[in-house]
């Protein structure tokens, strides 16, 4: 059953500009134009009317949170119109308007399928590392739980992690998902994507026949 109270993504925003963690820096805090209107893009693609599939990536990336504040939407998926959520975004802002190969590819197979308008991307941890990759276990289980909340939020929603480690977090901890976890483009990623993303719509498919069937 939807939850019909908006996900409080405002509230969410704040929260997360307040974080902080050795090792990382995050992309949604300061207090500069630019900060704002990243944080206020996240807001935005928060707030989808109908969010039917939540995108889990391992880290926030600078060459999209740090941009279009959006994890997993680069400036160039952005700026080609292939996320409905970040189409307010008309011009570059920086020299990462260019060709990002994971991104691109995981909103070309959103938009072949026609669910570009029904999906949320979150970070399993929500800062981008700085310089190493992280080795301080309790960094995963610590801000997952972020990305439990708006699964409970939306309890129809289908989760799909991205990279192999996300997928053993999320299994760790008992999170319902499918997993894609080879994520590197040309590593058959869409390929992956879309056979979720049918199986997830044939699996709702089934549920609400049932239900119509038991109110006879």
């Amino acid at each position: 059953m939807r939850n019909r109270i908006p996900f409080p993504a405002a509230s969410y925003v704040r929260h997360l500009a307040r974080l902080e963690r050795r090792g990382f820096h995050n992309p949604w805090a300061g207090g500069s134009d630019t900060d704002d209107v990243r944080r206020a893009r996240l807001v935005d693609h928060l707030r989808c009317p109908c969010p039917n599939f939540l995108l889990i990536t391992e880290f926030a990336r600078d060459i999209d949170a740090g941009t279009t504040g959006i994890p997993l939407v680069s400036e160039y998926a952005a700026l080609n119109g292939m996320v409905p959520s970040a189409r307010r975004i008309r011009s570059p802002s920086s020299p990462h308007a260019k060709l990002d190969m994971l991104s691109s590819e995981i909103w070309r197979g959103l938009n072949m399928l026609e669910v570009a308008d029904q999906v949320l991307c979150f970070s399993a941890i929500p800062l981008v590392p700085m310089d190493k990759p992280v080795r301080d276990e309790s960094a995963y289980i610590e801000l997952f739980k972020w990305v439990r909340a708006i699964h409970e939020w939306y309890p129809h929603m289908c989760s799909i992690t991205i990279g192999l480690r996300t997928h053993q977090v999320a299994e760790a901890m008992g999170l319902h998902h499918k997993a894609i976890t080879q994520p590197e483009p040309g590593a058959g990623l869409v390929e992956q994507l879309v056979n979720i993303v049918q199986a997830s719509q044939a699996e709702a498919r089934v549920v609400r026949s049932s239900g119509a069937m038991a109110s006879r």
